[in-house]
C-alpha cells in the first residue's frame, strides 16, 4: 500500500482560497503547472472533492482568462498574467491569436467572399 502525502498547494489553505474565489488566487506561487499536476495528482489519489474544486476553479478562472484574452489584452494584463498557471498562459495566447484573426475577418482583411457564379465565371475565362 502507498500513501500519498497532499501537496500544500492542494491544502485546506489553499481549497479555502479557491472556494472563495478561484480568480484571484496567484498559481503560480503555488505551482507553476497547477492545473497539469492536478490532473497527475488525481490519477494517484483519488480525492472526489479536490477534483470538483479544480474543475470549478478552472472553469472560472478560463472565462476571466478569455475575457482578458477578447478585450486584446489591456494595460494591465501583465499583473493578470502574472497570477496564470502555464496551462491558463497557452489558453490565452490562443485566445488572443483566435480575437485577432476575428477581427481581421470583420475587417475583410482575409479578402472578399465570392459566390459559386463569380468562380465558375473565373474559372471559364482563364
Amino acid at each position: 500500500m502507498l500513501n500519498i502525502e497532499v501537496p500544500e498547494f492542494f491544502g485546506a489553505k489553499v481549497r479555502s482560497g479557491l472556494r472563495a474565489d478561484a480568480t484571484v488566487v496567484d498559481l503560480p506561487k503555488l505551482c507553476p503547472n497547477f492545473f497539469r499536476f492536478g490532473i497527475h495528482y488525481l490519477q494517484l489519489a483519488e480525492d472526489e472533492r479536490l477534483a470538483g474544486l479544480l474543475e470549478d476553479a478552472f472553469k472560472k478562472r478560463l472565462q476571466m482568462t478569455m475575457d482578458h484574452a477578447q478585450s486584446g489584452g489591456s494595460r494591465n494584463a501583465t499583473d493578470y498574467l502574472n497570477r496564470l498557471d502555464e496551462t491558463e498562459k497557452e489558453l490565452y495566447r490562443a485566445g488572443l491569436e483566435s480575437s485577432a484573426s476575428l477581427i481581421q475577418w470583420n475587417q475583410h482583411s482575409f479578402g472578399r467572399i465570392r459566390s459559386a457564379n463569380e468562380l465558375l465565371r473565373k474559372r471559364k475565362l482563364e
